[in-house]
């Protein structure tokens, strides 16, 4: 919840579109290991967000390792998806942080799964 209000915070500023965009390019080249480029790509992205960088650049690393992770659990479905799914609620949907946060509580993969695909990923 902690890293999702302060991206809903931070849209005031620069746009939903604008982060949303940032962290697909993210999340497009995430696979299941830890990697120095993206790592690069993260604090060239944060850079366009002015005095906010550091912390831009510390959130989008914590949700970028938090994916690399998702993509390492031995028979996952949803792998890095369920952290796309929260950010496209909070981001495209104005769902709260708590909402987008607790969405997946209590609902089968598979259906959390249609929820992507409904979402075009």
């Amino acid at each position: 919840m902690e890293y999702f209000q302060y991206f809903i915070d931070l849209a005031k500023i620069y746009g939903d579109s604008k982060i949303y965009n940032d962290f697909c390019l993210i999340y497009d080249k995430t696979t299941d290991v830890v990697n120095n480029a993206i790592l690069n790509l993260i604090t060239e992205i944060s850079i366009s967000y002015g005095e906010n960088s550091l912390w831009v650049d510390k959130w989008f690393t914590v949700i970028y390792l938090g994916m690399v992770a998702e993509e390492r659990k031995a028979n996952a479905i949803l792998k890095k998806k369920i952290k796309r799914l929260g950010f496209h609620q909070i981001m495209m949907e104005n769902l709260s942080a708590y909402e987008a946060a607790n969405f997946s509580r209590g609902k089968r993969a598979v259906i959390l799964l249609q929820e992507c695909q409904k979402r075009g990923f």
